[in-house]
C-alpha cells in the first residue's frame, strides 16, 4: 500500500518505490513460499535491509 501511496510523490526516489515491490515479493517468497524455485539469499537480504534504512531516512526528512 505504501508502495502506491508514494510512486507518484516527486520527493521520493523511484529506486525506493521499486524497492517497495522488491520487499514485498520477498515478503510474499519467505512468508507464503509462493513459488519454490524462488529463494531470498543474504545478499538479497542485506540489500533490502540497507535499502529500507535509505528509505526510512527519505520517509523521515520528508516529516521533518
Amino acid at each position: 500500500m505504501f508502495a502506491r501511496l508514494s510512486k507518484n510523490d516527486p520527493r521520493i526516489p523511484k529506486d525506493m518505490t521499486v524497492f517497495l515491490t522488491q520487499a514485498y515479493r520477498y515478503k510474499e517468497i519467505g512468508d507464503y513460499g509462493v513459488d519454490p524455485d524462488e529463494t531470498v539469499t543474504m545478499a538479497n537480504a542485506a540489500s533490502a535491509i540497507s535499502s529500507a534504512a535509505d528509505f526510512l531516512g527519505c520517509i523521515a526528512a520528508i516529516l521533518a
